[in-house]
């Protein structure tokens, strides 16, 4: 006889850099209800903010922990690569913000998987400190690119329709509650 297909609560930690959305109403982030047993995984997708959570008194550190905590998830996905998830919080702090870090040593290690890339060269190598200042070609690339994206003066106009948006996007993560972040309700799926 098969075994009942076990429901999985998954939330998945991604910090989407106040480019956020959930996949969980709001009264399910806070208050998450019994759900009936109909073996699909239900997945939740928290929004955090990098540093803001530091600044916004609306959506703090303790916010996204306690989100976490009363989902009660089964598994609990970190933008950590593989290969960083099961390291120090010393290690972690070179590359990973607060709350990634946070989630290490608050959250059972048996719920925890990461996931996240830096490129090819550093799959399944621990990262160097100088990992983005050159030391991985992959990244330097990129930032490369980057630096001479902002230095191209045809793009100046254009950049500048960007930097707005970077500003109300900064304005946003300063101000807006976990519920703004997190639900709209314009996301639920269902299958």
């Amino acid at each position: 006889m098969p075994r009942p297909m076990m429901k999985y609560k998954t939330i998945l930690a991604a910090t989407l850099l106040l480019l956020s959305f959930g996949c969980a109403t709001t009264s399910t982030i806070f208050n998450p209800a019994p759900q009936p047993e109909t073996g699909k995984t239900q997945v939740m997708l928290l929004a955090t903010l990098h540093g803001y959570h530091k600044t916004n008194p609306n959506y703090t550190y303790s916010d996204v922990y306690e989100i976490i905590r009363k989902y009660n998830p089964d598994v609990i996905g970190v933008e950590i690569r593989p290969e960083d998830i099961a390291q120090d919080t010393n290690y972690l702090k070179q590359v990973y913000p607060l709350e990634m870090r946070q989630i290490t040593v608050m959250f059972p290690k048996e719920k925890l998987v990461g996931f996240d890339w830096y490129g090819q060269e550093a799959t399944g190598k621990l990262l160097t400190p100088d990992a983005f200042k050159g030391a991985n070609k992959e990244l330097s690339k990129v930032k490369l690119l980057e630096r001479q994206m902002n230095a191209d003066t045809t793009l100046t106009d254009k950049m500048a329709m960007i930097a707005v948006l970077v500003k109300k996007m900064g304005e946003l993560a300063s101000t807006s509650t976990p519920a703004q972040f997190n639900n709209s309700g314009h996301y639920e799926l269902t299958s």
